[in-house]
């Protein structure tokens, strides 16, 4: 590989992402440890996730530019961004006007996988990547090692994660919405900082599903509008589920 690998900034359960060099170049690469048992499944999600990021293109979801493989390890190269949506609300806050600046690209984003039949399934704060240019803040869609084609079948494989997943994917099959339930997360955190599923710190696995099939969110004092976005994308029936662009309609009246 051409590149020089420097330090880890994030990790998941087969791989290590790396700030690494080439040149002048500084890039973000997902380095795969092919020694992990990896089962069918999860080498299917590499080699899909890789074919994704080299189909599409968006400047709300990050920039795939190369794959390399040896005996050892799968690298797959992105553009690198500053810092991820979850780490910046740790120190940062939104009002409710920013937070729809910067959420409504990421719907974009979705509504353009949607457009071209993809569904991306871990939708949440940490896949979202934040670029800083000229005092503005530009969010990416990434991490695409659960997304999938969809066509017109649906989907059935329990993936995802906890507090971010959508009813329907614990219970039945589903599509292209489930994506939306998670949108309405994002905005929630967003703009109240808490988890909408997360009821307490000791909640089981459990604890926290139940809430998600009842959909008993935290309430916060949102505006009248947001409020009514939000309710109307955590609804349990996902073809009650307000769509891309009605969601996109609704903001851009902020």
């Amino acid at each position: 590989m051409e590149y020089q690998l420097g330090e880890s900034i994030g990790t998941g359960s087969f791989s290590i992402c790396y700030k690494a060099y080439k040149g002048t170049e500084t890039v973000a690469v997902k380095v795969i440890d092919k020694s992990k048992k990896m089962g069918p499944y999860e080498e299917l999600c590499i080699s899909t996730e890789i074919k994704i990021l080299s189909k599409i293109s968006h400047p709300n979801i990050i920039k795939y530019i190369e794959y390399y493989e040896n005996n050892s390890n799968i690298y797959i190269v992105t553009n690198l961004y500053n810092e991820d949506l979850n780490k910046y609300l740790k120190h940062w806050s939104f009002n409710e006007v920013e937070a729809v600046n910067l959420f409504l690209p990421i719907v974009n984003a979705v509504k353009y996988l949607h457009a071209n039949n993809y569904v991306h399934r871990d939708i949440k704060a940490a896949n979202v990547f934040l670029e800083h240019v000229d005092g503005k803040i530009i969010p990416h869609l990434g991490d695409f090692g659960l997304a999938t084609q969809i066509g017109t079948e649906y989907l059935s494989k329990q993936v995802g994660t906890a507090y971010w997943i959508a009813p329907e994917i614990l219970t039945s099959r589903y599509g292209k919405e489930v994506d939306i339930w998670s949108l309405g997360v994002l905005l929630h955190l967003m703009i109240s900082k808490k988890l909408a599923f997360k009821h307490g710190q000791d909640e089981t696995k459990k604890e926290v599903f139940k809430n998600i099939a009842e959909v008993n969110y935290i309430k916060y004092p949102f505006s009248d509008l947001v409020n009514r976005v939000i309710s109307g994308i955590l609804v349990k029936n996902p073809e009650q589920r307000l769509t891309l662009t009605q969601i996109e309609n609704l903001l851009k009246l902020i």
